[in-house]
């Protein structure tokens, strides 16, 4: 995999390079939201290389040991520091309407690296839609405000867990986006899993399957849209094909650390070792959320609401005549509230309609504080995932464009009905991360 990222590194400078011949008769040297942009004498090619470099600090205490060792230490959240995430991102333009875009992400903590999106970019339809874009390749799905969110400028080191759970994930395939002041649209079709995960049956074990099919629609309305006052209501729907694989969920309260087994777990452990676990068949999944966003001033908030409907399918380990189970539905809100401190508006980034970048408008930074409520349920008929309730509170301080510090209070309430006991508990731990973009 090493291999293979750094050839793509090498074939994405070498591609700019090679598609912007007037880059050596005028060059310019651009800082964007981190990073360093080169632009030629023709602008319409253009090269950019930015990255990201989080690094975390978790520190738990209450009940973060697991009850029982029957069930592989579910509910063990260890204290730690980690590298969070290291990223890099090459984008380029190659004329007038064309573009690229390849973003690599590197897992320091499990040696692990991955592609995360890559693909080609067509702008030449603007006269037909509003800024309409056609992505293809490793596309990013539209669909809900948080998912849609970059995780840079979150005021949280999380996202909430129901956006993290019921979320799609990248996959090979087309994107359609449009947008204005008054609107957001997007339509994303793909095959998945994304490149580099594994497809498994419902015994956990990694299979072999043909791509599987995902659709995701998300639109967003604004009827208030000015510099300083914005409300924004949206919907998003999602439809995942998995074709009788094994689905499981397994959400980190909001406190992830370098070293944790999550009590919430819709698999079964059929014995003590934690890979011998019972999947949910599943045929597909349908996600719906509900989203409204708004800015007044220094202040922001958005609320946001998921219900995913799990069709089940057969266990060809049990029976291949009847369903695993009945249907399933699961759900997800969380509520937040931001204001800076300093006067600062945070904008809105219309293309994709999320929150954009805090810029300060001192050398001494600016200073945010936040609040968030979310509610995770993974319970449903005979599968008995669990159920959290999480509150937290963060301080931000933006010292410059490109660096941040985030210090956070997360308060978690879990309970897990296992079969022969309820595991409940109540973890707090507190976080900080120092992030730089560059």
């Amino acid at each position: 995999m090493r291999r293979l990222l750094s050839t793509v590194s090498t074939v994405c400078v070498s591609t700019a390079l090679l598609f912007t011949p007037t880059i050596t008769n005028a060059v310019s040297l651009v800082t964007s939201d981190g990073g360093v942009k080169v632009v030629g004498a023709n602008k319409d090619y253009w090269f950019k290389v930015s990255g990201t470099l989080k690094v975390d600090q978790r520190i738990y205490w209450d009940d973060t040991k697991a009850t029982s060792w029957d069930w592989s230490n579910a509910g063990t959240y260890n204290s730690g520091a980690f590298i969070r995430d290291v990223g890099l991102t090459f984008e380029g333009g190659l004329g007038t309407n064309w573009s690229y875009n390849i973003a690599l992400n590197f897992d320091a903590f499990n040696s692990l690296s991955r592609v995360d999106d890559a693909y080609v970019s067509y702008h030449g339809f603007c006269n037909f839609l509003p800024n309409f874009k056609i992505d293809i390749g490793q596309v990013i799905p539209g669909f809900c405000l948080t998912c849609a969110s970059s995780s840079k400028w979150i005021p949280f080191l999380e996202r909430s867990m129901g956006t993290n759970t019921f979320g799609p994930q990248q996959g090979l395939g087309v994107n359609f986006n449009t947008y204005n002041n008054s609107y957001t649209s997007s339509l994303t079709i793909t095959q998945q899993p994304k490149t580099g995960i594994t497809v498994r049956d419902t015994r956990n074990n990694v299979i072999n399957k043909p791509d599987l099919w995902q659709v995701a629609f998300r639109y967003n309305y604004r009827p208030i849209f000015s510099d300083c006052r914005v409300l924004q209501l949206g919907f998003s729907a999602d439809i995942e094909e998995y074709s009788n694989t094994g689905l499981r969920y397994n959400p980190v309260p909001e406190t992830k650390s370098g070293s944790t087994i999550t009590l919430l777990d819709t698999a079964i452990p059929l014995s003590s070792t934690r890979t011998n676990l019972q999947l949910i068949s599943a045929r597909n999944q349908k996600t719906i959320d509900f989203e409204v966003l708004g800015i007044y001033g220094s202040w922001s908030g958005e609320m946001e609401y998921q219900r995913a409907y799990i069709a089940r399918g057969y266990d060809e380990f049990i029976t291949n005549t009847a369903k695993q189970g009945p249907n399933l539905t699961f759900s997800g809100y969380h509520a937040q509230v931001s204001y800076i401190l300093t006067g600062e508006v945070r904008p809105l980034k219309t293309s994709n309609a999320t929150l954009g970048q805090v810029i300060p408008r001192c050398p001494y930074g600016a200073w945010e504080v936040s609040a968030r409520y979310s509610y995770i349920s993974l319970n449903s008929h005979d599968i008995n995932g669990g159920r959290a309730h999480n509150t937290s509170a963060s301080v931000c301080c933006y010292i410059n464009r490109n660096l941040k510090a985030i210090g956070e209070y997360v308060y978690s309430k879990q309970e897990r009905q296992f079969p022969t006991y309820l595991d409940s508990r109540n973890v707090q731990s507190i976080g900080a991360r120092l992030q730089a973009v560059f």
